[in-house]
């Protein structure tokens, strides 16, 4: 059952079903039948097109939690852009900036293209990164460097960047957008 789907039966906090997970609002509740990934996906999808009646679930929510004794994890950790983009709540580092040694759109669609294919694996790497502080952050971008120049010789550095404003514009730059599966050649 999707969140849309139970958002129409009454009876939002059954406590057999609610509509939110009591215990921590960024994993899916009992009913939901998709991953946790596809529930963030859909949460913050529901609250970029209802926010305010999303207000109203959410105050609700918050008593029932807390009536549970959850005062820690009722934070949704995800939210959406103006544009619609899902980012992570305090995490600034947002794309992953591949440089190369060419202008051959074809070789940096191939690069794109590739960590579209991958979008789980490179998605959940990312979630991970999220949770590291800055000496484990080394090592997991050179793990990811080391991962990616296997694939592709042309590959000459990644680096995690802020935005799209840190490119050289050379047309040599791939930037993935690790929560949704998208790339952009710069």
């Amino acid at each position: 059952m999707t969140f849309a789907e139970r958002l129409e039966r009454e009876e939002w906090w059954d406590e057999q079903e609610s509509l939110l997970n009591l215990s921590d609002i960024n994993m899916p509740p009992d009913y939901y039948t998709g991953s946790k990934w596809e529930w963030i996906t859909e949460i913050t999808a529901y609250i970029f097109r209802e926010p305010e009646t999303w207000q109203d679930i959410y105050r609700q929510y918050l008593v029932k939690a807390q009536q549970q004794g959850n005062t820690e994890h009722t934070r949704l950790n995800y939210y959406r852009d103006e544009e619609g983009y899902i980012h992570r709540e305090g995490e600034d580092e947002t794309y992953f900036q591949i440089s190369t040694t060419t202008a051959d759109i074809a070789v940096l669609k191939k690069v794109g293209d590739w960590m579209c294919a991958n979008s789980i694996k490179f998605r959940l790497e990312y979630l991970v990164y999220c949770e590291m502080i800055s000496d484990q952050r080394i090592q997991w971008l050179k793990r990811m460097e080391t991962c990616i120049k296997k694939e592709f010789s042309e590959v000459h550095r990644v680096r995690m960047a802020h935005g799209l404003e840190e490119a050289q514009f050379n047309k040599t730059e791939v930037f993935y957008d690790f929560l949704n599966t998208v790339y952009i050649i710069l």
